[in-house]
């Protein structure tokens, strides 16, 4: 590794030295003299110094932190990746040395949550991993995923070396993935007990405390955010409302709870995804249940309100309102029904009980269809769950959308009414083109590194009395 920083050097100062020998060759211009040109692209000295680091120019490194100071270990991108981070990912020891020996903060968390502890295991990097661990790394890190360094290392050597560094430190295995839930907990009964219920927003993205709370399955926090007034359609700077997140990652009681609390069960991002866009297969038949029961619902207060209309696939036969598509292999969420519950957990009352079901339960069974997934009667599809029609197929010109994502597939401005729900061309299962990521809750940009984390995460929480990060 050195004797390639040291070649990338001498390749450098000699393409220096030939620039120096041409413009020294050049013939004097003519004319005044003309003022030096402004750099047009200036980089942030972070993002430097995170480059250096990844070139192993530590020579450089060591001249950039005397002059910049610590503050630089710390940078990050857009990802949350630091310096650290991405020896990590490199498997660059000497690095790793280094900038752990200069002051970098070995339990630093990217956007995702996942400290360098987190990479080297998921890497199977034992030096790494013992050095960091030599070092003050945290073997009780939890990503936003809820999963420690040990439940993610890849290699049994490293994993039996983390199962016992747990062991030895005493650490509650349970209590940590509930840290975070109990402190939301804990800072939503202080916000009650105030008598006030602040909209605290991240900053760079907008989440508020009930889009975390829906994205990870905090049902008592929901359910004590929404009894205090909390907007249920509350919106981060993406366009995403805490049922595009729930649906997101399949969280089917924070769904149900956001459906009784009269949601809005079908509003667009800012790239125009709603919740049914965004969902795997297995929750789309809840939530097409769930507007229809809202429906059901509002029909009863507003008796003038028209029916919810059936789609229509192209051949003219009746669709189910949402189609089912594949589920993604990178959401990999824990139920909420896994996680061990808090406080008043048990409390937790019937699911929508506010909520009747859209017709009689008692009509005759000429012509019902078994039910999918192992949902009630009144939740199986209004049709097969491939959208494929009985009959003969009609051939006929195709009315396949144009790509997802772009403006120029977007529906028209006026909104269909909330009970007509299609698919938007922005659904994840047309498969034409390929789909922007859904943007994360703290970053945007897409990871370059390993593909160690799911699409869209939502930000580990820290700080006490607070849900957004500490500064």
């Amino acid at each position: 590794m050195a004797a390639a920083a040291a070649a990338a050097r001498e390749r450098r100062r000699e393409q220096l030295r030939r620039w120096e020998a041409a413009v020294a060759a050049a013939p004097p211009s003519q004319g005044p003299p003309q003022p030096p040109r402004a750099r047009s692209v200036r980089f942030e000295r972070a993002a430097e110094f995170r480059a250096v680091c990844a070139g192993a120019d530590l020579a450089e490194a060591r001249a950039m932190v005397r002059a910049g100071g610590r503050a630089l270990l710390g940078g990050a991108n857009a990802d949350g990746i630091s310096a650290l981070h991405q020896a990590c990912i490199d498997e660059n020891m000497e690095v790793v040395q280094f900038l752990v020996e200069s002051g970098a903060d070995v339990n630093q968390a990217d956007n995702e949550g996942w400290t360098p502890l987190h990479v080297a295991a998921s890497c199977g990097y034992r030096d790494i991993a013992e050095y960091l661990l030599a070092h003050g790394a945290d073997v009780a890190a939890v990503t936003s995923d809820g999963e420690l360094p040990l439940e993610v290392a890849e290699d049994e050597g490293l994993e039996e070396l983390l199962r016992e560094e747990v062991e030895r430190r005493g650490v509650d295995v349970a209590a940590a993935k509930r840290a975070e839930e109990e402190r939301m907990l804990r800072d939503t009964r202080r916000w009650l007990d105030a008598g006030e219920i602040r909209d605290a927003r991240h900053p760079a993205t907008g989440a508020s405390a009930l889009h975390v709370a829906a994205a990870k399955g905090y049902i008592e926090v929901m359910r004590l955010l929404l009894q205090a007034g909390y907007d249920p359609d509350v919106r981060d700077k993406d366009g995403w409302t805490p049922l595009h997140a729930a649906a997101h990652w399949g969280v089917e009681e924070a769904c149900r709870l956001l459906a009784e609390h009269l949601c809005d069960m079908a509003p667009r991002n800012n790239v125009g995804q709603r919740p049914c866009d965004l969902a795997d297969e297995e929750t789309l038949p809840l939530l097409e249940e769930l507007q229809r029961r809202q429906h059901h619902l509002r029909s009863q207060k507003d008796p003038g309100m028209p029916p919810a209309p059936i789609t229509l696939d192209p051949d003219g036969a009746p669709a189910s309102t949402w189609s089912s598509k594949h589920r993604r292999s990178s959401v990999c969420r824990m139920s909420s029904r896994e996680k061990m519950s808090v406080q008043d957990q048990s409390k937790e009352r019937p699911v929508l009980g506010v909520l009747p079901p859209p017709g009689d339960e008692d009509s005759g069974d000429e012509g019902e269809t078994p039910p999918q997934m192992g949902l009630p009667m009144e939740m199986a599809p209004l049709s097969p769950p491939n959208g494929v029609p009985d009959g003969p197929p009609v051939k006929g010109p195709s009315t396949g959308l144009c790509r997802t994502g772009s403006l120029g597939a977007l529906p028209p401005p006026t909104p269909p009414p909330d009970f007509a729900v299609r698919r938007s061309a922005s659904s994840p299962r047309l498969d034409s083109a390929p789909q922007a990521p859904p943007p994360n809750f703290i970053g945007s940009a897409p990871r370059v590194t390993p593909p160690l984390h799911p699409i869209r995460a939502p930000p580990p929480l820290s700080g006490p009395a607070s849900f957004l990060p500490a500064a």
